[in-house]
C-alpha cells in the first residue's frame, strides 16, 4: 500500500507474537508505518489488474491487505500521532482508501477476490464465472457497511 499511498515513512514496529507455548516473541514488522495523513497517489492493484486484464487467460484473482492489519503494524506512538488522533481516525482513512480499490475492481469485473489477514482479521473471498462481478459487488456491499474490528492482536 505504501507505494501507492503517501502518508508512510519508512520505520517498523515490533509485534509481539504469542509462540503455542504462551512465550512472547517479538518480530519487526517489515511495513512501513503511518507519519502523515494517507493520501492516494494511484490506484493499489491498477497497474496489475490493468495487466491482467489484456493478458490472462482464464479469471483473474486480486488480493488486498484487510484494514485490521494497518491495526497492528503501521502505528507507531509518537510518529503516527503527528497524523492522526486515534488509531481508529487512521484506520477510517485506511479503510475509505480499501473500499475505493474494491470498487474499482468490482468495476474491472473481477472475478475473485481475497484479504490478506491476520488470525483476527475478517476473512471474505467471493468467486463467479469469468467476467461476472456481482458476488463481488455483494461482497462489497457487506464490506462496505461493515465497522473497522475490534479485536486486535497484543503489539509493543
Amino acid at each position: 500500500m505504501a507505494d501507492a499511498v503517501d502518508g508512510f515513512v519508512a520505520q517498523s514496529r515490533t509485534v509481539q507474537w504469542h509462540t503455542p507455548a504462551g512465550d512472547l516473541a517479538p518480530e519487526a514488522s517489515t511495513s512501513n508505518v503511518v507519519g502523515a495523513k494517507l493520501h492516494p497517489r494511484r490506484r493499489l492493484t491498477g497497474d496489475e489488474t490493468n495487466f491482467l486484464k489484456h493478458h490472462a487467460q482464464g479469471p483473474i484473482k486480486m488480493t488486498l491487505p484487510a484494514p485490521s492489519n494497518f491495526w497492528v503494524v503501521s502505528w507507531r506512538d509518537g510518529v503516527s500521532t503527528q497524523a492522526y488522533a486515534s488509531r481508529s481516525e487512521m484506520l477510517q482513512d485506511v479503510t475509505r482508501i480499501l473500499r475505493h480499490e474494491v470498487e474499482a475492481l468490482v468495476n474491472d469485473a473481477l472475478t475473485t477476490f481475497n484479504w490478506t489477514r491476520r488470525s483476527t482479521a475478517p476473512s471474505w473471498t467471493s468467486s463467479s464465472a469469468p467476467h461476472s462481478a456481482a458476488p463481488a459487488s455483494t461482497l462489497t456491499r457487506r464490506w462496505l457497511r461493515s465497522s473497522p474490528p475490534t479485536t486486535r492482536p497484543s503489539t509493543v
